[in-house]
């Protein structure tokens, strides 16, 4: 009975990380033509066979987690909660709690793990009990400056208590680190969880399609960029021509690196990426001739790492 048990806890857990899990094929780039590029993005609509549509500005709010040891930092994994929102556009607002691998090559994949509904997780903070996306709110309604606010510390303490009672939970980030290293990451480990740093980034967005009236013979059987009508942008709920590819971003990011003793340590981080989720083979191709578009008229330099690791690489005076 108790290996019976434990086999069928295994499939339900391996196929609620199947249902959750991404995949995401990416491009990431710095150099020095990026203020160049960010002109181009925002003035214009074509590059090369693709089409651009520049949808604005977003500000994301992330904070990331690991071990005291930096256990998920040397596998290859970071681990954040994110806040993110469209100033102006109450409905654009999102929170996620996500599980993420590094990419090891240019266009490579990367896996994400997400746990969406964050106002159904309940916390205790200060007596009262208070929904997890309401408490990331609260710590991103103030600006740190060389520690974090008492607020802020308070908030961190009642996330890190909620991580320990959850350790042992359907929480999708925290049964996809013990499905990638079970003999690592026990109830015990996670329960150790803190925060490494936190940031925020203004994002530029950009949609890259195609139209069907110009090329299907390339999209005839690809599959668009999957996302909930809801989140769909305009152009592509409106117009049946356009078909979604990629879409790209711009991002300006602020992070503060928390120290051993709390101290906050500035990293700032400018780069641009294109993403396609869900893709296959032939959507490997259509992101490979993006990027050798892109390197044709400008000087771009590959950035494999994640904004996690870019910040806890970085030199800091």
């Amino acid at each position: 009975m108790g290996i019976k048990l434990g086999v069928f806890i295994s499939l339900l857990v391996s196929s609620l990380l199947f249902a959750q899990e991404q995949t995401e094929l990416e491009f990431k780039y710095t150099g020095e033509d990026l203020g160049k590029l960010q002109k181009f993005l925002l003035t214009s609509d074509r590059l090369g066979d693709f089409q651009l549509n520049y949808h604005g500005v977003y500000s994301y709010f992330d904070i990331y987690f690991d071990t005291p040891e930096k256990d998920l930092l040397e596998k290859g994994l970071s681990l954040r909660m994110r806040y993110q929102m469209k100033p102006g556009e109450q409905d654009s607002i999102r929170f996620l709690f996500q599980l993420k691998s590094e990419m090891t090559s240019a266009g490579g994949k990367r896996y994400e793990m997400d746990e969406t509904e964050l106002e159904f997780y309940k916390l205790q903070h200060q007596g009262e009990l208070v929904a997890l996306s309401d408490i990331l709110v609260q710590f991103f309604s103030e600006s740190p400056d060389q520690t974090l606010t008492h607020q802020q510390e308070a908030i961190v303490n009642s996330i890190q208590q909620w991580m320990k009672q959850k350790a042992g939970g359907p929480v999708i980030p925290f049964l996809g680190l013990k499905h990638l290293h079970p003999q690592l990451f026990t109830d015990a480990t996670i329960g150790m969880l803190q925060p490494t740093c936190v940031g925020v980034t203004s994002r530029r967005r950009i949609n890259v399609y195609m139209t069907f009236s110009e090329q299907e013979s390339i999209l005839r059987n690809l599959a668009q960029m999957k996302r909930p009508k809801s989140e769909m942008p305009p152009l592509f709920r409106e117009n049946s021509d356009a078909f979604w590819l990629m879409e790209a971003t711009y991002d300006q990011s602020y992070f503060h690196r928390i120290g051993a003793n709390g101290e906050l340590k500035a990293v700032r981080l400018t780069e641009f990426e294109v993403e396609q989720k869900h893709a296959k083979s032939d959507g490997l191709d259509l992101i490979r001739a993006f990027d050798r578009a892109l390197r044709e008229q400008f000087d771009l330099e590959t950035e494999l790492r994640s904004k996690y690791r870019q910040v806890m690489d970085a030199e800091i005076k």
